[in-house]
């Protein structure tokens, strides 16, 4: 069985693309990691500097 030259380039064409979105969903699933990472790490040093400002605040209270 022959396989025209338009199948054969759609078929190409079908593959290239499937590989392209299998590149950018590893892309994003990578930058949504890193995100989510760099959210918590934001988090965590917020609710250490709140930490820290209260208890400078009650430092200066006593004062």
């Amino acid at each position: 069985m022959m396989i025209s030259r338009e199948k054969k380039g759609k078929f190409i064409d079908a593959n290239s693309n499937e590989k392209r979105l299998k590149e950018e969903k590893t892309e994003l699933i990578e930058t949504d990691s890193k995100y989510f990472e760099t959210e918590k790490l934001s988090n965590e040093e917020l609710e250490s500097a709140k930490k820290n400002l209260k208890k400078n605040k009650k430092l200066l209270m006593k004062l």
